[in-house]
Parts: C-alpha cells; sequence; structure tokens
C-alpha cells in the first residue's frame, strides 16, 4: 500500500498563526497523501472543527507558542476527551503531534500523550516518519508484549512530585470541564492520562469503561437506573455519585454485572 492511499482517509487540522510555516506543513501533508488538510490560525478555529459530531479530524499538528491560548492549553483541551457536539457524548481525543521550532517543550508535550514532536522546518523525510506512526495508532491495538502483573499503584504526575494512589482505592475516573480526573474514595486527582490510557493501564477486570467520558470500578456500582427509553445512570457506593451510562456500552457493562 503507498502512501497516497494510506492516509486517504485521514483528516487532519494544522494549528499555526504563522501563515507561512503553517502552508508548508500543510503542502507536505497533501503531497503525502493525508485525505483532507485544514487549516487553524488559532486555537478557537482548531476547536471549531470539534463542535459537529461528524468529520472531526483525527490529527491535530499544532504549534506550541500562539497568542492567547497556547498549543499545551490547546493540547490539555482535546485530549480530556470532552470536545463534543451539543447534546452529543464525548468522543475519543483527536492524536496530537506537536510542530515547533523549539526543542525544550519536548517534555510537556509527551507528557500530554503526543504521537510526536517536530522541529521546524519540518522536513519531508521526518514527517514521513510521524505519518506512519500515526497511521499506526489508528490500526487495531496491538497485543500486549509481555504479560504483566495487576497494577497495585498508579502514578499520578503533580506539580512537584508523583503521587502512588492504591488502585484499590479508586472509585472512578472522569474527562470533564478540559481535564481527567481520578476520583479516589479520599481524594480527587487532575492528571495528564487521557481516559484511554486510563483505561490500559487499570486492571480491566475491576474497571469498566461505560461512557467516553467515564470509568468505573465495578465493585462501587450500588444501583442502575432506567431514565427512560435507553438512558441509564448508574449510583456509586461512595460520594453517592450519578453516572451516565452510554447506550453502546451498556449491553457489555450489563453482561459484566451478571444482569
Amino acid at each position: 500500500m503507498n502512501d497516497k492511499t494510506q492516509y486517504d482517509a485521514c483528516c487532519a487540522v494544522v494549528v499555526d498563526d504563522e501563515p507561512l510555516p503553517r502552508a508548508h506543513l500543510i503542502h507536505l501533508l497533501r503531497e503525502a497523501g493525508v485525505g483532507e488538510v485544514r487549516p487553524a490560525d488559532s486555537a478557537a478555529t482548531c476547536l471549531s472543527f470539534f463542535d459537529g459530531e461528524d468529520d472531526r479530524p483525527d490529527w491535530v499538528f499544532l504549534d506550541v507558542r500562539m497568542p492567547g491560548m497556547d498549543g499545551l492549553m490547546l493540547a490539555d483541551a482535546l485530549g480530556a476527551g470532552q470536545i463534543a457536539a451539543a447534546g452529543q457524548e464525548p468522543q475519543e481525543p483527536p492524536a496530537i503531534v506537536f510542530v515547533t521550532g523549539y526543542e525544550d517543550y519536548a517534555l510537556p508535550a509527551f507528557e500530554r500523550a503526543a504521537v510526536d514532536y517536530l522541529l521546524k522546518p519540518v522536513e519531508r523525510e521526518r514527517l514521513a516518519v510521524t505519518l506512519q506512526r500515526l497511521a499506526e495508532r489508528r490500526g487495531p491495538p496491538a497485543p500486549p508484549v509481555l504479560p504483566v502483573p495487576t497494577l497495585q499503584r498508579l502514578p499520578i504526575r503533580m506539580e512537584y512530585a508523583v503521587r502512588l494512589v492504591d488502585v484499590a482505592d479508586i472509585v472512578a475516573a472522569s474527562a470533564g470541564n478540559k481535564r481527567v480526573e481520578v476520583i479516589t474514595r479520599d481524594a480527587t486527582y487532575t492528571t495528564y492520562y487521557t481516559l484511554a490510557q486510563l483505561e490500559q493501564r487499570l486492571p480491566a477486570d475491576h474497571f469498566a469503561r461505560v461512557h467516553d467520558g467515564w470509568i468505573v470500578s465495578l465493585a462501587e456500582i450500588i444501583e442502575i437506573h432506567n431514565l427512560g427509553g435507553q438512558s441509564y445512570q448508574l449510583r456509586l457506593r461512595t460520594g453517592d455519585r450519578l453516572v451516565p451510562v452510554s447506550r453502546r456500552r451498556l449491553p457489555l457493562l450489563q453482561q459484566r454485572l451478571g444482569l
């Protein structure tokens, strides 16, 4: 399969307030065969592409230094998984690639689960490597390389430290207000993880993704409420929380709970 068909079904947005580097990268992406490439001169323009339920970009190539909301802030907003049309469920965030003239943003970029970090001016050969990584990310998830022991504690990066949270104490994780939170019996922690990353790290036999914006501990579920039609809500033991359940995730949850 050649490059021009490999990326033909993909949609990318290039976010850069400077016209020349933006146009250069757009040219390279179209030359490589990316099906649709949209320009954005600001974070606000980029976010507008995520207002609707359909035709949302798969990939965001993102400059760091921009007026107003900078690239790191925009990545946080996109990575929270809460960019959704009114009345629609949140969807998985797009893949992020940072494109900047500065090397010193690499650490905060990868803390936001960036797929890659490109330095300006972007070279055709280097971009080809990035596109291959993005294409692999769109494919089916790779099987685990080695069996690993059940995670006992989840590391959560804080401002000046890393807190190790006992997995047994985790009640739920939620995405909202441009951030992802891990909720325990005693505290709530804001984290750089995406919900997809937490879903991979937390023990699958104890936790369930019940909504695009929620992961819950199965042991914490005490009630399931039918709100009418196909709308359901969970009541959790700790904090008496109410959690929405998406229609497409309900059958698997019912199966896991023996319903």
